[in-house]
């Protein structure tokens, strides 16, 4: 498992090809779905005759849109897995440095704190293509909340 971790630092060339690769499957994807669920969506406005999405309003409303969400949501998530890498196994200490570019053998678990959580929640959020969803569920109940509360004021 320790050796997994090391996997960004020591294969950087590849790790970035990994991580442009899977992104942009991952903004393709979401353009796949969002083509699903706008077909769906124009059967439901051509049965209440209510104007439905032509086809360069869903290149640029939906598709382009949903392939920069899931492309930077996955991103995101891989270099969090870098940084991430790089706290655990990057020399930080007050004795004699080791040679440049040497990784230590045992991760630096006791520097990670709050912020190393942070960073494995966004990796693994980012990674397997959650961290759009996610953020926006997030954002969304924040609204609520405030709706909730501006509501109960203002009746109160």
């Amino acid at each position: 498992m320790m050796s997994l971790l090391k996997f960004p630092l020591v294969h950087e060339k590849m790790f970035s090809i990994m991580a442009v690769v899977i992104s942009v499957v991952y903004g393709i994807r979401g353009v796949a779905i969002q083509m699903h669920n706008i077909t769906n969506e124009n059967i439901h406005l051509k049965k209440d005759g209510l104007v439905e999405w032509n086809k360069w309003q869903r290149l640029l409303v939906h598709y382009f849109q949903d392939f920069i969400y899931n492309l930077v949501g996955s991103l995101a998530g891989w270099i969090a897995l870098y940084m991430l890498s790089y706290r655990l196994f990057i020399y930080t200490g007050a004795v004699p440095a080791p040679p440049q570019g040497c990784l230590l053998d045992q991760p630096n678990f006791h520097l990670l704190e709050w912020s190393g959580l942070g960073l494995a929640v966004i990796a693994l959020l980012g990674i397997t293509a959650k961290l759009p969803q996610t953020v926006e569920g997030f954002i969304r109940s924040i609204g609520r909340a405030v709706e909730t509360i501006t509501g109960r004021v203002a009746r109160g």
